[in-house]
């Protein structure tokens, strides 16, 4: 089933108002506070519980940080593009402090995602990797998403530094590397810390409680919404590789929010510079222009069930459209040879038709009754050349 754009959501808009959208606020720096205070309440929380109890509260706060803790990766999704904070100083340290809190340098996911957005869908699209890749066997493909889709956590920064640390990486720039290996090492000094403490005064559960568990679920929940927008897409557009939500009530709408607004993923590939709040302005850009393009879907749900069904086979690209025409040439390939036999002998019959011809004038000519040779001379090149093409 399609969903299509209606209400004042669809409305069209001015280019004087998209350039005007471009400039980042101050609104999303004030919203991941927001984000940052509920954070660090809801650890108290479960902290308290947990000494004081009733401890059957923690496990449903422990859900309710793991959504929270989701949000601060869109946060940090926002800082890589430079539109979480209006000050570049501010935005990079703020994607620099969430990126370690998910064992994630901002620099790596920066330059990583940069070529995401440049290469949509294609095979130097690492960040959907192995997906992309026509090469890539089906049993590859599956065991990387049975991972991506239940360790995200362990699985999403082991895809980043793979391409950072394969041969012939994309990531090129000299500066860029050593930004990277800084950030990487001030991330494993931090955790380095928390995990000499966390052995020093024996505080396992506490870790797994108010940290280990909600981020395992926050990064399955980043994973799948990341499945979601693009696995099983193959078309050639923007649009084409991706599939968006647009919710119908108000209610919802305000949910997105704290999700700075990524489900409207298809305005955000064709916009990649725009910030996240103000991505539902502009619901126009998805109304479909070819049958490849999906219309947005009213919730996470709806697109699950049009995804679900690539997992079977999980591939992204519109190369992945090739092997078809592959096969109907590997088709053609072997059916040549036939042909070419039957070719062949057409051009001997045609052949030998026009030798029985000639004969048959000449012994007209002689005065003798024509008849059939007992054998055929071969014509000529440029003759038998002529009577090929006819």
């Amino acid at each position: 089933m399609r969903y299509y754009i209606n209400g004042a959501e669809g409305a069209m808009f001015s280019k004087v108002r998209l350039a005007e959208a471009h400039r980042p606020t101050w609104q999303g720096t004030w919203l991941w506070l927001a984000l940052l205070a509920t954070f660090l309440v809801l650890q108290g929380a479960i902290l308290v519980c947990w000494l004081q109890g009733p401890f059957w509260v923690v496990p449903p706060l422990a859900l309710l940080l793991a959504y929270v803790m989701h949000s601060h990766l869109l946060a940090f999704h926002e800082a890589a593009h430079r539109t979480l904070a209006p000050v570049d100083w501010l935005n990079d340290a703020l994607g620099i402090f969430v990126g370690i809190l998910g064992f994630m340098s901002l620099s790596l996911y920066r330059s990583a995602h940069r070529l995401h957005h440049a290469y949509l869908g294609t095979e130097r699209d690492e960040e959907l990797w192995p997906f992309v890749l026509t090469s890539a066997p089906r049993w590859q493909r599956r065991l990387a998403a049975f991972l991506e889709l239940t360790l995200g956590l362990c699985f999403t920064p082991v895809l980043f530094l793979r391409i950072l640390l394969r041969p012939g990486s994309q990531i090129g720039s000299a500066r860029e590397r050593r930004r990277i290996w800084l950030e990487l090492g001030v991330l494993a000094v931090f955790w380095a810390g928390v995990a000499a403490l966390t052995v020093w005064w024996q505080l396992w559960e506490f870790l797994f409680w108010m940290y280990l568990l909600p981020a395992l679920l926050a990064g399955n929940t980043q994973s799948w919404r990341k499945y979601i927008e693009h696995m099983g897409m193959t078309g050639d557009t923007a649009l084409g590789l991706t599939r968006s939500i647009v919710p119908r009530s108000s209610w919802k709408r305000q949910l997105l929010l704290t999700m700075y607004n990524e489900p409207y993923h298809g305005i955000h590939h064709r916009y990649g510079k725009l910030p996240g709040l103000v991505l539902p302005e502009f619901t126009a850009v998805l109304q479909p222009s070819r049958d490849e393009e999906p219309a947005p879907y009213p919730s996470y749900w709806h697109a699950l069930g049009a995804m679900f069904a690539s997992l079977a086979d999980p591939r992204i690209g519109p190369q992945w459209r090739e092997p078809i025409v592959s096969a109907s040439r590997e088709t053609s390939a072997s059916q040549r040879p036939k042909a070419i036999e039957n070719s062949g002998k057409r051009i001997q019959e045609l052949r030998d038709a026009v030798n029985h011809a000639e004969h048959a004038q000449r012994t007209t000519q002689d005065g003798v009754s024509p008849v059939a040779p007992a054998t055929v001379t071969a014509l000529p090149k440029s003759r038998a050349s002529s009577s090929a093409c006819s």
